[in-house]
């Protein structure tokens, strides 16, 4: 899948998928991700099990992550070159919305 195809896919990202993917900004297994997300949003972003698990399977058949590790009782995961790019491709997008509301604020 090229990375047109997975912005077809996965852009705009749900809240939920946006953090996973920053999460793993560097490896981390799936509880390490989901207190990750908790924390840098200070408990406004919560990924139940179910959430996360089948996510990752996704992005796993898709490409955007791979495992990192898996010698332990839990595996961990990593961002893949096209889910990093994913990841900016959804930033950018954010940020030009951003900046399309900020134009506005003056007429609010």
């Amino acid at each position: 899948m090229d990375i047109s195809a997975l912005e077809k896919a996965y852009l705009p990202m749900s809240e939920s998928l946006f953090y996973i993917l920053i999460a793993l900004h560097e490896p981390r297994h799936g509880y390490g991700i989901s207190k990750f997300a908790s924390e840098l949003t200070e408990g406004r972003v919560k990924i139940s099990c179910a959430t996360l698990y089948n996510t990752l399977a996704k992005l796993q058949a898709s490409g955007v992550i791979c495992v990192f590790d898996d010698s332990g009782n839990r595996i961990t995961y990593e961002l893949t070159s096209r889910g990093k790019a994913l990841l900016r491709a959804e930033i950018e997008r954010l940020r030009k919305q951003a900046a399309d509301a900020e134009a506005l604020v003056g007429l609010i």
